[in-house]
């Protein structure tokens, strides 16, 4: 199918029967990707939002300290995102297998990838000597609870619809 978008014309893979306001798109481009490749996208946007966040948080104690922070939380977030995204997959893929309770596979894959990534994230701040620890990982907590429970939402939503192994 040809989609006109300005004065190009795109090609896709969307049959024309989709409805792509009923977040149809969302799905199919979610499938379309590998998980490697969905966690490195999201990992370019850790690296940068993050990085960003924890020098911002830390400017009031010089900016050595505040480059420091960002060097640390930018990069760790870059990898924290990809190991993130792999755990996600896995837990889901291993509480399916243990349960047919649909909830409690997603809430296990949630808390058990938090509970893990979460405390990661502190201890590194922790050997960093980062000054502001709960002010430079609490929005990576928020942003990476909405991160974990979205995916677990999106690989429940292709299970349903046959797309997993």
């Amino acid at each position: 199918m040809l989609i006109k978008i300005g004065q190009k014309y795109w090609k896709t893979s969307i049959k024309p029967n989709v409805d792509l306001c009923d977040g149809e798109l969302g799905l199919v481009m979610f499938d379309r990707l590998t998980p490697i490749q969905r966690s490195l996208v999201s990992s370019v946007f850790g690296l940068v939002g993050y990085g960003a966040w924890a020098y911002m948080v830390n400017s009031m104690h010089g900016a050595q300290a505040a480059i420091k922070a960002a060097c640390v939380q930018g990069g760790y977030s870059f990898a924290l995102t990809f190991v993130m995204t792999m755990l996600i997959e896995l837990f889901y893929r291993y509480a399916g297998k243990l349960s047919d309770s649909e909830l409690m596979v997603k809430t296990v894959t949630v808390f058990a990838t938090c509970l893990i990534i979460f405390s990661a994230s502190w201890w590194i701040n922790v050997l960093a000597g980062t000054p502001e620890i709960f002010n430079t990982v609490i929005l990576g907590y928020v942003i990476g609870g909405f991160y974990t429970a979205s995916y677990v939402l999106g690989l429940s939503r292709s299970k349903i619809r046959g797309t997993m192994d």
